[in-house]
Formats: structure tokens, sequence, C-alpha cells
């Protein structure tokens, strides 16, 4: 059974459509992984990215986004995270660039 948080975070997941398009375009087209398996509870070391090539990964979804990320937390272990973390830091600078 799954806990309210885990549940809202799904949710979210769910509703972060756009970027999880990016993301998984950015894996198949840029990195080669085709990954049918980007689901929220996807450990990202299942990926496949060793540490240089999950750097490219993240600035290649930037500049598509037109966004620039903080730094990444550390805590971030699952595809949902990682997701859940750029798609509200799209928002938020989406935001800023309306206002």
């Amino acid at each position: 059974m799954n806990s309210a948080s885990e549940t809202a975070n799904q949710l979210l997941y769910d509703q972060a459509s756009h970027t999880i398009e990016v993301m998984r375009a950015v894996l198949a087209e840029h990195l080669g992984i085709v990954d049918q398996h980007f689901e929220f509870d996807t450990p990202l070391d299942a990926l496949g990215l060793d540490s240089l090539s999950f750097l490219e990964y993240v600035f290649e979804v930037e500049k598509i986004l037109k966004i620039t990320l903080p730094d990444l937390p550390r805590d971030l272990t699952s595809v949902g995270e990682l997701v859940l973390f750029v798609d509200a830091e799209s928002k938020k600078q989406a935001k800023g660039r309306d206002a």
C-alpha cells in the first residue's frame, strides 16, 4: 500500500508529462538509452549513466527546457524524484519569465 506522500508524488509525476517526454527523449536521442521503464520508482542508477554521462544528460535537459538547474540534491535516488525536481524548477523559472 502506498503512503499518502508516495501517492502525492506519483500524482505530481503523472502531471509532469512534458518534462518526462523531454527527459526520455534526451536519454534516447543524445545518449542512446531507450528505457521503457522510466517510472517514478526506477532507481537513477538503473538508467546506466555514469557520472559524466549523467552531467551531459542534465545539461541537455536544461538546454531543451530552457532552464538552469541549481545543484542537484544528493538525495535524489529515483527517476521520479529527478523528474519532480526538474519539473518544479522548470515551472518556477517559466513563471519568472512570464512575470
